[in-house]
């Protein structure tokens, strides 16, 4: 009886439908621009904040543009119905898979940081 307060323990924390460290891979469907999910596995890139869906941002030029859907959209693109392939070691406060995902060679977190880079607003790191 004295072990089953950390047989509890041990059963929430792999309770998860992968374990960290483990590989995704699929076609995903687009959350936002740092979200996804492959077969009802949440996934967030790691090193990245993109704008959530429906932020507005303010351009250079002080005009405020949908920088939430652009990210997600950008994300979107670069997926282009493709199978990708998601590994991680931790999930985050929410329990999605924090994660690098690959489209093939392509390292697709520095993909979506790159076109940010630079611009000064919604902060992708």
């Amino acid at each position: 009886m004295r072990f089953l307060p950390l047989v509890i323990v041990v059963a929430i924390v792999f309770s998860g439908n992968l374990a960290p460290g483990a590989e995704v891979t699929g076609v995903p469907r687009i959350i936002d621009g740092d979200t996804l999910e492959i077969d009802d596995m949440r996934i967030r890139l790691h090193g990245i904040d993109a704008p959530e869906t429906g932020q507005q941002c303010q351009s250079s030029s002080g005009n405020d543009f949908p920088c939430g859907e652009a990210a997600a959209e950008a994300l979107r693109r670069l997926v282009d119905d493709h199978s990708i392939s998601c590994a991680g070691t931790e999930t985050g406060a929410y329990g999605p898979l924090i994660a690098v995902c690959r489209l093939a060679k392509t390292d697709m977190n520095a993909e979506m940081v790159r076109p940010w880079v630079g611009l000064g607003v919604c902060a992708l790191f």
